[in-house]
């Protein structure tokens, strides 16, 4: 029901903002678990042209240095799962990330987005650096401890999409579908007229929720909370 009420939301022309994770991070251990409402999820961004990954990015080139515990010692050093994204990486022509300097992306994961076209355009916000690489298992956890990112051949490192704005006509990700049973129990009565489509809309993806924590926006991402 969820899903259908928010997809109901963006047809009725008004803006969808959606902060989500790839993998589900344990800080604690510096673990990942898959993601279990990754596939509802993008059910319903998928029909608008945006898909999350399983995976976490990891950047070489851009990246946030952070202290580790090693044994009694505390050390600085890169942590390549946080992407620091400057200008090179952030859209210079959209208003939304025109002005931004930097952001702090704690454990994106990676887009796929759909090809733009005449009804509806999909335009990357925010990208890694070309020298990244996307961390993940086919199931079970990921380590993303400093020790445990091996990172792959040079040939094989790439620019990953991490943030996405679709605007223009949508389709209803429940086109052709019936109104949910859930949808109608919860109303105890027919609910309104359904919308199949807008002409309207507008769907803004980032591949991070981590990156709105507090604690993160108050030593390392000030620019993330604008």
């Amino acid at each position: 029901s969820t899903q259908y009420n928010l997809d109901q939301y963006v047809m009725s022309g008004r803006p969808l903002l959606v902060f989500a994770d790839g993998y589900k991070i344990q800080r604690e251990y510096l673990t990942a678990d898959p993601n279990g409402a990754l596939p509802s999820l993008n059910a319903l961004v998928g029909a608008y042209g945006v898909q999350l990954q399983p995976n976490v990015v990891a950047d070489l080139q851009s990246n946030q240095v952070l202290r580790f515990s090693a044994g009694e010692f505390d050390l600085m050093q890169p942590y390549a799962p946080w992407p620091k994204v400057g200008r090179d990486g952030l859209n210079q022509t959209h208003p939304i990330t025109a002005k931004l300097r930097v952001l702090i992306m704690a454990w994106p994961s990676a887009l796929a987005l759909a090809a733009s076209s005449t009804e509806a355009t999909v335009t990357t916000l925010v990208s890694s650096s070309p020298r990244s690489f996307a961390v993940s298992a086919p199931q079970g956890s990921i380590f993303l401890n400093p020790p445990a990112l091996q990172p792959p051949a040079p040939s094989s490192l790439q620019r990953y999409p991490l943030a996405a704005l679709v605007q223009g006509k949508l389709t209803s990700a429940f086109h052709g579908q019936p109104i949910p049973a859930e949808v109608v129990k919860a109303l105890e009565r027919q609910p309104r007229e359904r919308q199949n489509a807008t002409a309207n809309g507008t769907v803004l993806v980032v591949g991070t929720s981590q990156m709105l924590d507090p604690e993160i926006i108050q030593a390392f991402g000030p620019e993330n909370f604008a």
